[in-house]
């Protein structure tokens, strides 16, 4: 299976575009996952799992290559979920049409998911209802470098900053922590916000 990205970004646009029209998920963009692409996760996970180092189970959303497993507390309990199999402890799920699975963990972390959903209010909201603690990262519109074309990676939103914490807002979650990585995405600590410090940032 040929990866992502080495089509042109004029065919990852077109392709995008057509996935778009007929509102289902890209399974194209996920079925194989080249070395460098993932390479740039690391930094990203990383820092997730020092934000969940209390943590002791961990429901990874959209896992991919399952950076965040090696970067995670020893002891604390993984569940890998993803659009495909990645291992055979994978969740499969597309989460543009089913609701985000519930398993018994603690924290909730979605790292390069909401960028592809139609509907992340609603996902949002769901996790909210399930999991404490949710570490979510975006790249938003109005970052230093923000990536563009935003179609020729695949994504099917487009949101500045205060457009996706207005999200979190509405479903929920209150913000804890955040960060900007590399100049091009946010990474954010989400409490439930009926258990949230309300500290301000």
């Amino acid at each position: 299976m040929q990866s992502f990205y080495t089509l042109s970004e004029q065919d990852r646009i077109a392709l995008t575009e057509k996935a778009m029209a007929e509102k289902r998920s890209l399974h194209e963009r996920w079925e194989a996952l080249a070395i460098p692409e993932t390479t740039d996760w690391n930094r990203r996970a990383a820092l997730a799992a020092k934000w969940l180092a209390t943590s002791d189970s961990v429901l990874d959303l959209g896992c991919g290559t399952m950076s965040l497993e090696k970067y995670l507390a020893a002891g604390t309990r993984y569940y890998p979920s993803d659009i495909v199999a990645r291992d055979e402890r994978t969740i499969v799920a597309d989460y543009n049409f089913v609701p985000p699975p519930y398993v018994d963990a603690q924290a909730v972390v979605c790292l390069g998911v909401l960028e592809y959903l139609y509907d992340p209010l609603g996902f949002l909201t769901a996790l909210s209802a399930m999991y404490q603690l949710c570490v979510v990262s975006y790249c938003m519109t109005d970052t230093p470098k923000p990536l563009e074309p935003r179609r020729g990676h695949a994504w099917v939103n487009d949101f500045d900053r205060a457009h996706i914490e207005k999200l979190f807002k509405l479903s929920s979650w209150h913000i804890e922590n955040f960060q900007i990585i590399e100049d091009f995405q946010g990474l954010w600590l989400l409490k439930q916000a009926n258990q949230a410090s309300h500290k301000e940032l």
